[in-house]
């Protein structure tokens, strides 16, 4: 309570802690104006809570919305993730596809090799006959001539 200022008598101030007496016509203004202020506050209060269960109903289908793309991403994450396991497991498979491959190859090259050495030793066992037949020959002729 604030003090009030009175005027005594003699025109001086006196300061009370009686509040000022008001008049039927001002408590009347007072009431209404604070009725008025009363029901503002209610509309604005009804307008607030409106909006709020508006809020509330929007970060709920912000809530699922997330939740379901958050599903979607988690399950195509797992789709990649077993496509990536099937291409790790094709690539192993043909790896060791092209292992028996090259060891296939080596074989027939192996083979190749011992083949051309049998036909180079064929060749050089041929020419050494030759050989011996021409020496013989060349042999007889110089006997000849002794």
């Amino acid at each position: 309570m604030t003090p009030n200022t009175l005027m005594n008598q003699s025109g001086l101030g006196v300061i009370t802690d009686r509040p000022p007496v008001k008049s039927q016509e001002t408590m009347t203004f007072e009431s209404a104006m604070q009725h008025k202020l009363i029901s503002r506050l209610q509309s604005s209060k009804s307008a607030l809570m409106r909006m709020i269960e508006h809020l509330e109903k929007l970060l709920l289908l912000s809530d699922q919305w997330q939740s379901q793309e958050r599903h979607d991403l988690v399950s195509e994450m797992r789709w990649h993730e077993r496509q990536i396991t099937l291409n790790e497991r094709n690539i192993r498979n043909l790896l060791a596809e092209i292992a028996v491959s090259e060891m296939k190859r080596n074989l027939v090259a192996d083979e190749l090799e011992e083949n051309t050495l049998k036909t180079i030793e064929v060749i050089n066992i041929s020419d050494i006959k030759i050989e011996r037949e021409n020496l013989e020959r060349q042999n007889i002729e110089l006997e000849k001539k002794q």
